[in-house]
């Protein structure tokens, strides 16, 4: 049968893991706003989304595919 049977911890500590783990944990205690954080913000948080957004609205409005036939165009702007 797998457990312990009393022969120790089978959880080995490393201080260096245990140190980084402390140094995530309170990560937040140290943040600062500086030009790479803005900038790391500004292109993630707003510019892809609204990239993403404007790719995703200009297929929205191109193509017309509710009802569509076999032999309708898909297309509006070729009309």
């Amino acid at each position: 049968m797998a457990g312990g049977n009393g022969h120790g911890p089978f959880r080995m500590t490393d201080p260096a893991v245990e140190r980084f783990d402390q140094f995530r944990e309170t990560q937040y205690k140290r943040f600062r706003w500086t030009p790479a954080n803005a900038r790391f913000f500004f292109v993630y948080v707003i510019a892809v989304p609204t990239v993403i957004y404007g790719i995703a609205s200009y297929g929205d409005s191109r193509y017309k595919w509710k009802g569509a036939l076999k032999s309708d165009v898909l297309d509006q702007k070729t009309k």
